[in-house]
């Protein structure tokens, strides 16, 4: 299993605890309405309410770049994720408001009616402009933000202003902020970024402009990184629609021109045949290759125990016993 593989079954498993929480609170909430016996116990889970709410922001802001860069993206799945986690949220919300006379769960001395300038908090991927960084950035606003019918328009324009920076945040200012204008500056940046040619161009040239491992320089970190570099950029390329599987010897020839003549040998010699080898074949190769090298620096930082004081003193004894000749005279059997 890659290390991308793990970060998101594990990933998954924490927003999935985030979720059961959130739904948990919200059925004691609904229970509460028509039992005064419970209110203590719904209090009192609402007092870990932000907390959750903000792990489960969390975990999405690390699962969706991960989940995209993998081609696992699934974005219904997602959505109905998100929402049900949301409106189980703002139902615990405002239950908790409803019985105890307040508009905020944790405790907050701000008068009620500000209590509609905080918005919720939530992680978002910064855009700054890079193409290749354009779908992670909108899929995720879409997700958390732009798709989130609990917020409103002028929210979003907020939510929007807050997580861009450089031209994509001088673009979407020109519009004044308000509730009309979000959609607006929404479909601007849209119209700018959402661009299949420069994005595809943003994402080839990553492929065509990543380094040749040098010969003396080769680590567990370079082969990793080059290979990540493919592997994000195709995925890329694939969800643009580009029938990247039917890539792959022109794919592998791309791979291997920056590849070493170290691990370029090493390849040849494991494939052994004149078969045309795969992408796949050489990308897994290499990604063998970078364990093997992190194995072997580990074992190379293992120190070796120092003699005890009875053999340097043994040494010490034998050494007393030969005379400066001795050092340059080998001796001869008896």
């Amino acid at each position: 299993m890659t290390a991308n593989a793990n970060k998101i079954k594990q990933c998954r498993a924490l927003q999935q605890i985030c979720i059961d929480r959130m739904s948990d609170i919200a059925e004691i909430a609904e229970a509460a309405k028509t039992s005064v016996d419970l209110h203590s116990l719904f209090k009192s889970m609402c007092s870990h309410l932000e907390n959750i709410y903000q792990d489960f922001e969390k975990h999405n802001a690390v699962l969706l770049p991960l989940l995209i860069s993998v081609d696992e993206y699934d974005n219904e799945e997602f959505k109905v994720l998100s929402r049900g986690f949301y409106k189980h949220y703002y139902a615990a919300k405002s239950t908790f408001s409803q019985l105890f006379n307040t508009v905020d769960v944790v405790n907050n001395p701000s008068p009620p009616e500000m209590s509609h300038v905080r918005l919720p908090k939530i992680e978002l991927v910064k855009f700054d402009g890079n193409f290749k960084q354009w779908k992670t950035f909108i899929d995720m606003f879409n997700s958390l933000v732009h798709d989130n019918s609990s917020l409103k328009n002028i929210d979003k324009f907020n939510y929007l202003i807050s997580s861009l920076s450089g031209s994509p945040l001088a673009l979407v200012k020109c519009n004044p902020i308000s509730d009309a204008n979000y959609i607006v500056a929404y479909n601007s940046l849209i119209k700018r970024y959402e661009n299949k040619r420069l994005l595809a161009n943003a994402h080839y040239l990553e492929l065509e402009n990543a380094p040749r491992i040098p010969d003396n320089n080769i680590s567990s970190q370079n082969l990793r990184k080059l290979v990540d570099t493919f592997t994000e950029n195709i995925a890329a390329l694939k969800n643009l629609g580009f029938p990247t599987d039917q890539w792959s010897f022109l794919l592998f020839n791309m791979l291997v021109r920056r590849l070493d003549s170290n691990t370029v040998g090493r390849f040849e010699i494991e494939i052994g045949s004149d078969d045309i080898p795969t992408f796949d074949d050489l990308r897994d190769f290499v990604l063998k290759q970078s364990s093997a090298l992190d194995r072997t620096f580990d074992c190379t930082q293992k120190k070796i125990p120092k003699p005890g004081i009875k053999a340097r003193t043994h040494l010490q004894n034998s050494s007393s016993n030969f005379t400066p000749e001795d050092r340059f005279t080998p001796r001869l059997n008896k």
